[in-house]
């Protein structure tokens, strides 16, 4: 968050220097001041760590990956590993390539193949979506005893198993976490 905040105050220098006139082109150097404050401002961006006051959950699966923290990993029968937050969850289940040769189906889905696949067996009317930072998902809701909730569920792969990771929270929450949601599941690794 420190970070963040000298950027900005960074930026606003920057750009309250190029109102002043300081950077007008007619008492400016022959250098093109847009492009200095564009490179200030890529610099200042990629500089950022999205990652920062996240924290590591690893689970006794062996899937880990970052959220924000408050998230306790407790036991849910029928999945792998299951993270319970104030306000959100993870739920991930794990289908073994033993498991889909026993049901007739075939080990080598891509990712988006497998999410059609869990989509179309689950009756969800979706299609599989591929966000900013190469995660597979879809985004189902289920209202359950009376509450709207909203899944994104996140498909990865490890070496002998599809997983389907579930982000759950309130529908009237969504538009609070979907942007986290895809950032945490950028960070799932598999042991």
């Amino acid at each position: 968050m420190k970070k963040l905040f000298a950027i900005i105050i960074c930026i606003a220098v920057i750009l309250s220097t190029a109102a002043c006139g300081f950077l007008d082109s007619e008492t400016a150097p022959e250098s093109k001041p847009e492009s200095a404050v564009e490179s200030v401002i890529e610099s200042a961006v990629e500089s950022i760590d999205p990652l920062e006051g996240l924290e590591k959950y690893t689970s006794k699966s062996g899937l880990s990956l970052y959220m924000k923290k408050g998230y306790a990993e407790t036991e849910l029968e029928g999945v792998a590993c299951y993270f319970q937050g104030i306000d959100s969850a993870v739920s991930c289940s794990k289908e073994t390539n033993e498991i889909l040769e026993a049901a007739g189906l075939r080990t080598d889905y891509t990712l988006e193949e497998y999410a059609q696949l869990v989509a179309t067996a689950n009756g969800f009317d979706c299609t599989p979506q591929t966000d900013d930072y190469g995660n597979v998902f879809i985004v189902y809701e289920k209202n359950i005893d009376g509450n709207d909730f909203t899944y994104y569920a996140y498909f990865k792969t490890g070496k002998d198993a599809y997983w389907t990771c579930n982000f759950i929270c309130l529908k009237s929450d969504t538009d609070k976490y979907a942007d986290d949601f895809a950032l945490w599941a950028s960070t799932i690794e598999i042991a």
